[in-house]
């Protein structure tokens, strides 16, 4: 938690300076998937609730929504989604009972002259969330992602996909859909990972453990269906080996180090010192709480 404040200064540096969108693939908001006792549930919600305002104030255009981000439920996630107002996506969670997606399945944004579709996927979620949340319906992405992008091909000049679906599921997704410019990976271990150009889709991954802030930086070429080549590229071949026969769209990518050299953001950071704060008050509670009941335990003198 405590790289937000840098992440969000880099953020809205960025966002001044050129047209940029601002993507999270998932798995934000927790850090473990077994929340079951107390103080340790009601902790996790108020670190996840200050992280919303966090990100609120980071003005995220899209974030997408991984197994780990359920681990309070859809109903917390849902709540905080609404009271801060953010772009929380997956095309294929779903409500049992109502048979509706429970987060929009994507939206538009505007970057500079370009419409950007964001889009979100969900992995299956393991044995434990499915018991202790049955609410909750992972479909399978391929009865619902071709659908969803017949409809946004035409529509939209760039599509992103925030993805926790596994690194072999989103090679899939990207040696099938064309359509799909950047696969944004998540909910995985791995660190900070070189992009992978598979049939001109780039797919892409950062460090999940907050520390690092990916910036990928695309000149995009006025043809959109323009190859991706890497501007570490010196050799004049597009990413996949082939000569240049057309004018290429030249990226970089870098992963910030969200090191205390770094700026915070004020903002940001008071959001999370009031966070860390109503972390130790609900934590104090519990404590008291507890000394409390193991009072009332105790037998009195004298009595067996």
């Amino acid at each position: 938690m405590g790289g937000l404040s840098r992440k969000a200064f880099q953020i809205k540096q960025s966002k001044k300076n050129i047209p940029t969108v601002a993507v999270d693939g998932g798995a934000f908001f927790f850090n473990q998937l077994t929340l079951t006792a107390e103080p340790e549930l009601t902790i996790a919600r108020e670190k996840a609730a200050g992280m919303a305002r966090a990100s609120m104030e980071m003005d995220m255009d899209g974030m997408g929504v991984a197994p780990l981000d359920l681990a309070a439920g859809s109903d917390f996630l849902k709540r905080v989604a609404r009271d801060n107002n953010l772009p929380l996506l997956s095309m294929n969670l779903f409500d049992r009972d109502t048979k509706e997606t429970i987060f929009p399945r994507y939206r538009v944004v505007q970057a500079g002259d370009l419409q950007v579709a964001i889009l979100g996927l969900t992995d299956n979620l393991p044995i434990y969330l499915q018991k202790k949340y049955p609410d909750m319906q992972i479909l399978p992405w391929d009865d619902i992602l071709p659908e969803v992008l017949s409809k946004l091909e035409e529509q939209v000049d760039i599509i992103i996909l925030l993805s926790s679906l596994s690194r072999e599921n989103n090679r899939i997704i990207a040696g099938k859909f064309k359509e799909i410019n950047l696969i944004v990976n998540s909910g995985h271990r791995g660190g900070n990972t070189i992009p992978e150009n598979i049939n001109n889709t780039l797919l892409l991954q950062t460090s999940a453990n907050g520390k690092f802030l990916g910036m990928l930086e695309i000149n995009w070429s006025q043809n959109l269906s323009c190859q991706f080549r890497s501007e570490d590229n010196q050799e004049g071949k597009l990413d996949n080996g082939q000569e240049e026969k057309q004018e290429a769209c030249t990226y970089t990518n870098r992963f910030i180090a969200l090191s205390r050299s770094l700026s915070k953001d004020s903002i940001v950071q008071k959001i999370l010192n009031e966070t860390k704060y109503n972390m130790r008050q609900a934590n104090q509670s519990n404590r008291e709480t507890s000394c409390q009941n193991n009072k009332k335990r105790q037998p009195l003198p004298g009595l067996p």
